[in-house]
């Protein structure tokens, strides 16, 4: 089974923790157009769309961006480590995660996870894990398309 990718964005589509440009955004549920290829050589941290894993959310999503996350389709020529991967091309596919339709509460958990996870000097294999997967769970449940629809139906409603 293919490992799945996910890109951090800016709500302008602007990457978020290192890069320039902008991201084609999708259009409801089409992938976006495939962003120009990367001439030369791969290298992380320098060169390639960089992108993650679901088990390094916790690494890449800074909560104070406001951020977007979503599902990103990826060519076959990678470069990686365990908590990124720099690749030659890809897309945007479907939203995952919009900050802006978090509740309060989602927000606040978010931001305490990052920030334990951060800030806890004593942490250990299991617990960074646990942050790990307390944050994932967040961000890979939202459902934004129903969030957007409740949004709509709600504001036509009143």
């Amino acid at each position: 089974m293919p490992r799945k990718y996910y890109k951090v964005v800016s709500q302008t589509g602007s990457p978020i923790g290192g890069g320039s440009g902008r991201w084609h955004l999708p259009k409801g549920s089409k992938g976006a157009r495939w962003m120009p290829a990367i001439i030369g050589k791969l290298r992380l941290c320098w060169k390639g769309y960089h992108v993650f894993s679901r088990g390094n959310a916790i690494c890449w999503i800074f909560t104070c961006y406001h951020p977007k996350v979503f599902g990103v389709q990826v060519g076959k020529e990678r470069v990686g480590d365990c908590s990124k991967v720099a690749v030659r091309h890809a897309r945007l596919l479907r939203l995952v995660f919009d900050w802006e339709l978090a509740t309060n509460k989602e927000q606040d958990e978010l931001c305490r996870l990052q920030e334990d996870f951060q800030y806890n000097y004593d942490l250990t294999k299991d617990k960074a894990d646990r942050f790990k997967q307390e944050f994932a769970k967040i961000i890979f449940n939202q459902n934004p398309y129903k969030r957007m629809r409740e949004r709509a139906n709600a504001t036509r409603t009143s």
